[in-house]
């Protein structure tokens, strides 16, 4: 089968990832893949250095990449015919579109359409479901229960679910949690945006400082809107947060495994979600987490029993559960065993396999 996916940059975050790690798998399982871009990193000030990184995954992988021209990103109708004539170039089966704007892009394709909402946003009117993409999507699919809830009553049609997943060989599983030390090595990691909901981070860890003598840290990963980022770290640094060194900041990097593997515990303050990557790879390197309740973050800890689900914007709540954890190494112990035993279900090879379902099926 001749499988294309559609979707914006080749940059770091989740979804994007989560692409890269699907089209690899299909590759493995026979199937010949093409990833088409709508931009690259640099039109978006994202990292240059990674975009190289990951399409040169891609490339070791077996998968094909395109890119349709910068100037057709806004341009709905050149747009659509770049994409055709990339699609034709690959004489496609299937389409995948990931995310609202790649399904833009569709108008003029004659073969099977399959589209993935990443988020519980929209995005966009929920009236573009029904007016337009109800007549160009074969098969809608929600990566939990909250996307599949969401898609159905904005587009009136089923919708199938299959979980996100992450190549587990590109992780480093923590194959044993018995080092007792004193330091606890927090992690997250995720992009600088207001959906992360940071600011509700740093005052958890605010209100962590006076309800444990445990010494932690906490190291956050990623990038995103520089003024953004700049605001962030100007009011880590106003608490005196990052000063005391209990925040610091990573930046872009390429090994988040190696991050991860060597931390203790994972936390996301997310206000809203779909089945972040970031949370699926601290499960299956054997993480203890703990969470927001937003998108399909509960159904994760709850399928694999590997830490606490706080409501939004909860700072009191959250942090006693991360002082719990930090100061009960027999439980995090606990929830880290029971992360490796039960994350299997969230390996990319099972999302593969289920999305080639899909695409026969058509």
């Amino acid at each position: 089968m001749k499988i294309i996916h559609v979707t914006g940059a080749p940059c770091a975050g989740g979804a994007e990832v989560y692409i890269k790690d699907l089209a690899s798998s299909m590759v493995a399982l026979g199937h010949d893949v093409c990833v088409v871009f709508i931009s690259h990193n640099r039109d978006l000030g994202l990292s240059t250095d990674f975009e190289d990184r990951y399409l040169k995954d891609l490339s070791n992988n077996g998968v094909e990449f395109k890119f349709l021209e910068v100037r057709n990103r806004k341009n709905f109708i050149k747009g659509s015919l770049s994409l055709k004539v990339a699609v034709d170039d690959f004489d496609a089966d299937v389409v995948h579109c990931h995310l609202y704007y790649a399904a833009l892009y569709t108008l003029f394709l004659n073969c099977k359409i399959v589209y993935t909402h990443h988020n519980i946003k929209l995005g966009i009117h929920p009236l573009f479901y029904k007016l337009f993409l109800n007549s160009r999507i074969d098969r809608y699919i929600g990566i939990c229960e909250s996307c599949n809830e969401l898609i159905q009553n904005v587009s009136g049609r089923d919708c199938v679910k299959i979980y996100n997943g992450v190549s587990s060989g590109r992780l480093i599983a923590k194959n044993s949690y018995v080092t007792k030390n004193d330091f606890v090595q927090i992690i997250a990691v995720g992009r600088f945006n207001r959906q992360k909901g940071y600011e509700t981070m740093f005052q958890v860890v605010e209100k962590l400082k006076s309800l444990t003598s445990a010494p932690f840290k906490l190291s956050i990963v990623g990038e995103g809107d520089p003024e953004y980022a700049s605001e962030l770290k100007e009011l880590a640094n106003k608490e005196g947060l990052v000063e005391q060194g209990m925040i610091e900041f990573l930046g872009c990097r390429t090994d988040v495994p190696e991050l991860l593997s060597n931390s203790d515990i994972f936390i996301m303050t997310s206000r809203w979600e779909g089945l972040p990557i970031a949370q699926i790879e601290a499960v299956l390197t054997g993480l203890p987490m703990v969470v927001t309740d937003v998108g399909g973050c509960r159904e994760i800890v709850e399928s694999c029993d590997c830490g606490f689900v706080i409501s939004p914007s909860n700072v009191s709540e959250f942090a006693n559960a991360l002082r719990n954890l930090i100061e009960n190494h027999t439980l995090r112990t606990k929830f880290a065993q029971s992360a490796r035993e039960k994350s299997y279900i969230f390996d990319v090879g099972v999302a593969a396999k289920e999305h080639v379902k899909v695409y026969k099926n058509l």
